[in-house]
């Protein structure tokens, strides 16, 4: 796999949304989550979303800054009050990510409280652990001196001095460097405790630096479930970007609707999936689709585009309004897939009003995009899950490539178990009650009946 930016294999939620506690929650280039529906999928997503919104990393960019953004240019969570496990504001709110490097494994933990003085959150601390050593880098956001930051390196309290123009100037390559330097002191004073654990605290201190999981985080992307329909004309604006992180180029964007300038912005740029020009890529999908065999932006007037896509079959162009619902819902999957900017991937419900056999060509692009970036997949049709297990047996993907996680909920909270495949594509033991919607069951009851009449008829042959 070619991946520039860092992926990530593990996430636990406690007292978030449906989440008491979660566990452990595997991830993979490509995650598939189902469940029932107000099961609690999309509070795995909407835990994603939140730390690409809020940019918990850098980490170091994020010492002093402890406001959180619970509405914002990825996803509206309401208030701390409305996230919090049963609505209980004294509850504290984890979040922990882990990288999926295998061989040099890093974990995030944000804690974020709520009291009188904040009521909408605040970060309480930050724990970067080297999960091979158990090193552990504490930050406690809870120090009252101003101008100081309280850390813990290994549970030796450590406190860095910051000035006014380091914050002033977002001069955080600075506060790195006092934060480092701070390090490197208190393990060369305690040689004994930190013996072994050298090297784990070497790749601590080059995560702080490196800005990978900052980039990864902030070129966050995510197709809501809520995409509006089919429109005559669009309305040109400038592709929704993190406006409070200029500096990542191609940010946060959020795909919500159909935007000509997504469309326009990544047409004459190459594909994420092999390379192909973005235009000669949509082309293909929309003619396995047998939806059309090109699309084109053209421009209304200064402020409006309108969407159209030509139909080989009878030779004309039509307005999108005109070519269906489902279209308009694709379009911006497609546009999420192919675009290279973004380096996370959340999409809800694919396969929103599209045929089967749609449904079908775009499980194939978003497998393939897996092969490029990480993709976390909300869904309630088998067809995208089945497409992976294909995959997954001609060689395509490997079973390590895929995390289905199953989410269902009880009296105490929402619940997640893992559906693991094998390399031939089969399901590894039995899957949870309503994991296949209530069609592939209909299907499997009219086979046992069939059966159950086969052995009857041939019973009553023999007799």
């Amino acid at each position: 796999m070619n991946i520039n930016m860092p992926q990530y294999s593990k996430l636990s939620l406690r007292n978030f949304r449906g989440f008491n506690k979660s566990g452990h929650i595997q991830l993979a280039p490509l995650t598939f989550l189902v469940g029932p529906n107000s099961s609690g999928k999309s509070s795995i997503s909407a835990a994603l979303a939140f730390m690409g919104q809020n940019y918990f990393f850098p980490i170091l960019g994020n010492f002093i800054r402890r406001d959180l953004l619970w509405s914002g240019d990825l996803i509206d969570l309401g208030s701390f009050k409305d996230v919090v496990y049963k609505h209980s504001t004294s509850r504290t709110i984890s979040i922990s990510i882990e990288s999926l490097n295998k061989k040099y494994p890093i974990e995030f933990e944000f804690e974020i409280k709520s009291n009188a003085n904040k009521p909408n959150g605040f970060i309480k601390s930050i724990n970067i652990k080297d999960v091979t050593s158990d090193s552990t880098f504490h930050i406690n956001y809870g120090h009252k001196v101003k101008g100081e930051m309280q850390c813990f390196i290994d549970g030796i309290e450590v406190k860095v001095g910051y000035s006014k123009k380091i914050i002033a100037y977002h001069n955080f390559w600075q506060l790195f460097y006092l934060v480092s330097e701070r390090i490197d002191k208190v393990i060369n004073e305690n040689p004994v405790m930190f013996k072994g654990k050298k090297t784990g605290w070497k790749r601590i201190v080059g995560t702080l630096a490196s800005n990978l999981h900052g980039h990864s985080f902030g070129r966050m992307s995510r197709v809501s479930s809520g995409r509006g329909g089919p429109a005559r004309f669009y309305r040109n604006t400038p592709p929704q970007t993190s406006l409070r992180f200029p500096s990542i180029r191609g940010g946060s964007r959020l795909y919500d609707s159909l935007s000509p300038e997504q469309l326009k912005g990544t047409k004459n740029s190459k594909s994420t999936i092999n390379g192909k020009p973005f235009d000669e890529e949509v082309k293909n999908i929309l003619e396995d689709m047998d939806i059309g065999s090109s699309l084109d932006v053209n421009n209304i007037s200064e402020y409006h585009s309108a969407v159209y896509i030509y139909d080989n079959i009878i030779g004309v162009n039509n307005n999108l309004k005109d070519v269906g619902y489902g279209a308009s819902q694709m379009l911006p999957v497609i546009s999420a897939c192919l675009t290279i900017q973004n380096r996370l991937l959340i999409v809800e419900q694919p396969e929103i009003h599209l045929h089967p056999k749609a449904q079908g060509v775009l499980a194939d692009v978003i497998c393939k995009t897996s092969k490029s970036k990480q993709v976390v997949v909300e869904t309630h049709s088998p067809r995208f899950i089945n497409k992976a297990r294909i995959a997954i047996a001609e060689g395509d993907l490997s079973p390590e490539d895929v995390s289905i996680v199953y989410v269902s909920k009880n009296k105490n909270g929402s619940k997640v178990s893992h559906i693991k495949i094998d390399n031939n594509g089969e399901f590894v033991g039995q899957w949870p009650e309503g994991f296949f919607d209530q069609r592939y069951e209909d299907t499997m009851s009219l086979l046992r009946l069939k059966n159950n009449k086969n052995k009857q008829n041939l019973t009553k042959k023999k007799s």
